[in-house]
């Protein structure tokens, strides 16, 4: 009979000590204070007060806090912060004088903070290649507690609502953009290179000029490597992910899929947009989005995907012509077209003629 009682007491205290040890895990709060967003030439960044809520800053090891971007058609993960793990702060802050001394950008995928009992509140700063759009994406933050013995003991998600965003004039000093992650397939990244400024003129000549934009196919990747290896799409099958999940596809196969809807431009657009957003870095994503958005007359978004393509080929030739005409640049766009034509750009001819030819005198007689 004690015996009974004593398994039933020890069960009892048990699932106190349970009960109370999660109730206190519940406490640990986060609070977003405000938000904030800055377009520079090549990258966006976030910029966020915060506040961590909690009695006993002991009661756990550290705390992850990883901001996410969602739309309709992706999710993309900007750097995390880690609070108060002080050895992950002294490496950080190690490894950014290092960087400081060797004249390196430094670009960490995690940051570290320690936040103290007196002033629980902190800023986070965190940056990716351009994207268009971010401040009318849904915002979320994954914050994970861990304890000590590197159990975690809590992950919650929380929503943000929508932040002011902030135009920062092209000739301002662009911040180092952070390694962008999608969450579903690791992608590599590749560094936006540095270009000439591409500033439109207040007054546009020649947007209501439809132009042909040129587009490149993308190479094979490692990730087009696997899927073909262990999915094999047929184009089918890519039209269905492109639609579900189109970050499953290589950028590749999605630019097959946009293909394959060329007599239906609307949705051939979209899908170009969807690939330059989940490869935000690769040159010939923003290469085929500039040619997209020079087509459609959006002149603004061509000149921050022609600062990231790759400035080697003929098809940005072809289209830095196009978007020198569209800016009122006529020396240098008809400099560009005509070099592009005598290459054998196709597109680069008939941008010509069109141009020639739409602003061909009246013949009064």
């Amino acid at each position: 009979m004690n015996n009974k009682l004593n398994l039933r007491f020890t069960a009892t205290l048990v699932g106190c000590l349970l009960g109370l040890g999660a109730l206190h895990a519940q406490t640990i709060q986060l609070k977003v204070l405000s938000t904030g967003w800055e377009q520079r030439t090549d990258s966006t960044v976030l910029k966020m007060e915060l506040q961590l809520e909690t009695d006993d800053l002991q009661s756990f090891s550290h705390i992850n806090v990883t901001p996410y971007l969602t739309s309709y058609n992706q999710r993309v993960a900007l750097p995390a912060i880690r609070l108060n793990d002080k050895q992950a702060q002294k490496k950080w802050q190690r490894e950014q004088q290092l960087a400081r001394r060797k004249n390196k950008d430094y670009r960490p995928e995690v940051q570290a903070m320690v936040v103290e009992k007196s002033n629980q509140r902190f800023t986070y700063r965190g940056a990716i290649a351009y994207l268009r759009g971010a401040s009318g994406m849904k915002m979320e933050l994954q914050k994970e507690v861990f304890q000590k013995n590197g159990k975690r003991i809590q992950n919650e998600l929380l929503s943000v609502g929508q932040s002011k965003e902030v135009r920062i004039p092209v000739a301002s000093t662009p911040v180092a953009a952070a390694k962008p992650q999608v969450t579903v397939v690791e992608r590599s990244t590749v560094a936006p290179a540095t270009s000439p400024e591409l500033t439109p003129t207040q007054e546009v000549a020649s947007s209501r000029i439809k132009y042909r934009g040129t587009f490149i196919t993308p190479e094979t990747d490692a990730t087009d490597e696997r899927n073909q290896k262990e999915l094999n799409f047929s184009l089918d099958e890519a039209r269905v992910m492109a639609e579900i999940t189109p970050q499953m596809l290589s950028l590749r196969e999605l630019y097959a899929v946009a293909l394959s809807y060329k007599n239906h431009p609307a949705k051939f657009y979209q899908l170009i947009q969807i690939s330059v957003q989940i490869y935000p870095a690769n040159p010939v994503a923003n290469l085929n989005a500039a040619a997209a958005a020079l087509e459609q007359g959006d002149v603004e978004s061509a000149g921050h995907y022609l600062k990231i393509a790759s400035h080697e080929t003929l098809a940005y030739k072809s289209c830095r012509g196009i978007y020198e005409l569209m800016c009122n640049n006529m020396y240098e766009g008809i400099r560009l077209l005509k070099a592009a034509k005598a290459e054998g750009s196709e597109e680069a001819a008939y941008n010509l003629n069109l141009f020639f030819e739409s602003n061909k005198p009246a013949d009064n007689n």
